[in-house]
């Protein structure tokens, strides 16, 4: 839904900042919490590998933009 929701408000004339901004911060929300579920299961990983990755994983969600 990610990709229609843009092109919908511009077909529909109603693009705005404050709309985009809205829709980048539920991008952000929603990817912190796929993320965050993630470190959430490999927590629970008994190899070390797995409970490193974590921190990889949710500081390159911080960067997505």
């Amino acid at each position: 839904m990610d990709t229609l929701d843009g092109l919908v408000a511009k077909a529909a004339g109603t693009a705005s900042k404050r709309g985009a901004f809205f829709d980048s911060v539920a991008d952000r929300v929603a990817d912190a919490l796929i993320f965050g579920g993630m470190a959430w299961y490999l927590a629970r990983a008994t190899t070390r590998g797995w409970r490193c990755s974590r921190f990889g994983d949710l500081g390159v969600s911080a960067v997505i933009s």
